[in-house]
């Protein structure tokens, strides 16, 4: 898997229009969550669900949950059914 910072630089343009749209501007930090988090879950427990923890992370974001916590707890459950 490509580091973030490769992913920012080759798609910032993207990722700008992402936040504006989402309201918040991604940076490199929210990017290495996010791909981190989808790299363990695909891993981890199924690629199809890797889409699905990062919008359960997304939604807990906007709830007022910590990211960092939230994506670790996230991809700690593995391939737990």
């Amino acid at each position: 898997m490509r580091k973030a910072s490769e992913i920012e630089q080759q798609h910032r343009h993207w990722l700008d229009r992402v936040g504006e749209v989402a309201g918040e501007p991604l940076d490199v930090h929210a990017v290495e969550r996010v791909l981190e988090l989808a790299k363990r879950v695909a891993h981890g427990a199924d690629r199809p669900l890797a889409p699905i923890a990062a919008y359960a992370l997304g939604v807990a974001v906007a709830r007022g949950a910590d990211a960092d916590a939230t994506a670790r707890r996230i991809a700690d459950l593995g391939g737990q059914d």
